[in-house]
């Protein structure tokens, strides 16, 4: 069963929204053969996946994979997002040690969690 908070689904629905702009990115580097620069559309393709699969993984209540996923992304996109684009986003989620805290968010994540999607926003 799906366990989710209003907050929760906002989140997800960023993170969906976010992840599809960078996978389109990808496909628009790909399709105009930017491997060429020096670009890697797969990488963005493989963030831009981990994030959909992320938001997913939030409604569905499976927190350990909504972590797994976002540490994926922001591994896949390291040529393209500092680290600090998902530092926040993994700390809502997790506690340092990569423990999922489940739908209970601690208020002092929020503000790391808001900048990384504003982060990531600007990027893509």
């Amino acid at each position: 069963a799906a366990a989710h908070s209003g907050e929760l689904a906002k989140l997800a629905g960023e993170l969906w929204r976010g992840g599809s702009a960078i996978l389109e990115a990808g496909g628009v580097m790909a399709e105009h053969d930017w491997h060429w620069r020096g670009e890697t559309p797969p990488a963005l393709a493989a963030v831009g996946v981990s994030m959909r699969t992320a938001s997913e993984s939030l409604l569905a209540g499976d927190w350990d994979d909504a972590v797994s996923e976002l540490e994926n992304a922001a591994s896949a996109g390291e040529e393209y997002f500092g680290e600090e684009a998902f530092e926040g986003l993994l700390a809502l989620l997790a506690d340092s040690d990569g423990n999922a805290f489940g739908p209970e968010v601690p208020a002092a994540a929020r503000p790391g969690g808001r900048a990384s999607l504003q982060l990531l926003a600007g990027c893509a």
